[in-house]
């Protein structure tokens, strides 16, 4: 099976896409150097964090803060500084404590401003052919994943943000697709008989995404009261759904056990029925 991460243009892809997600005239936070260049070629005003001190740039134009994102106080750093974008290019799942990064990354970003991160998709068509066989080899994941602690597929890292007091505004992904040969050769090893309908779960983008950029913007009170409310109407309807399916159920087992029980007595008499002629049979042979 060829490399799972190891193609280099789709991480670049994604900090590609990050950094046309940002715009120009942006004042931004980003954790490493990588997009901060061409955002200072937009016009963009740049703070980096970057826990390397042999990798900080003395290049004009950036102000660079040198951490370990998530243990130090980024807010006492910065003193009080807004942003209007915070890009996070692979960074969540190296984090000890994602949740309590978000939430402090969260209190940074200026009115109207958002998050952008990139993620691997853990969840790889290549990973669940590697996961079917019954193997998994670390040295066939891409560097970067291989420095995940914690590793994330399109709804774990969407649930994360959300949990943290974010809303989803958009969900992009880099793509590297599974050759089809490929993909019929893995699963004709298994014994996977149903190749159609395996071929087309796997040609989806929850299997073909390499990894995903996410834009989230900071959730209002009246926000997160809304969507608790729509997921209070979900389960409600969910509930009453459930409920007539039940009722379905009942008024159908009302209706089949007398069937059952006459059934059962016509059975009982059969049974009787042959039970005497077997008799009958017996008593002619032997006179």
């Amino acid at each position: 099976m060829a490399e799972l991460f190891g193609q280099a243009d789709n991480v670049n892809l994604a900090v590609e896409k990050l950094i046309q997600k940002c715009g120009d005239d942006k004042r931004v936070l980003t954790v490493g150097y990588q997009p901060a260049v061409t955002l200072l070629q937009r016009g963009c005003t740049v703070t980096v964090i970057e826990a390397d001190r042999e990798a900080v740039r003395a290049e004009e134009g950036y102000h660079t803060i040198i951490g370990v994102p998530g243990e130090f106080d980024l807010t006492a750093e910065l003193g009080g500084e807004k942003f209007d974008v915070i890009i996070l290019p692979d960074v969540i799942g190296r984090l000890k404590s994602p949740h309590g990064f978000l939430n402090e990354v969260r209190r940074l970003l200026a009115p109207g401003g958002c998050v952008l991160l990139s993620v691997p998709n853990i969840a790889h068509a290549r990973m669940r052919l590697m996961l079917l066989s019954g193997k998994f080899d670390y040295s066939q994941l891409w560097v970067t994943c291989q420095a995940q602690s914690k590793l994330y597929a399109r709804k774990s890292v969407c649930d994360l943000l959300e949990t943290c007091g974010y809303l989803i505004d958009s969900v992009d992904w880099t793509e590297i697709p599974i050759d089809s040969g490929e993909l019929v050769g893995a699963l004709e090893s298994l014994g996977i008989s149903n190749l159609e309908a395996v071929l087309a779960s796997f040609a989806s983008p929850e299997s073909t995404a390499f990894e995903y950029i996410v834009k989230a913007t900071p959730a209002s009170e009246p926000d997160k009261v809304g969507k608790l409310s729509e997921d209070k109407v979900r389960a409600e309807r969910a509930v009453k759904e459930l409920e007539a399916e039940l009722s379905v159920l009942k008024e159908f087992k009302a209706f089949i056990e007398p069937a059952f029980k006459n059934l059962e007595s016509e059975i009982a008499k059969k049974n009787d029925y042959i039970v005497q002629l077997e008799n009958a049979m017996n008593d002619r042979d032997r006179g």
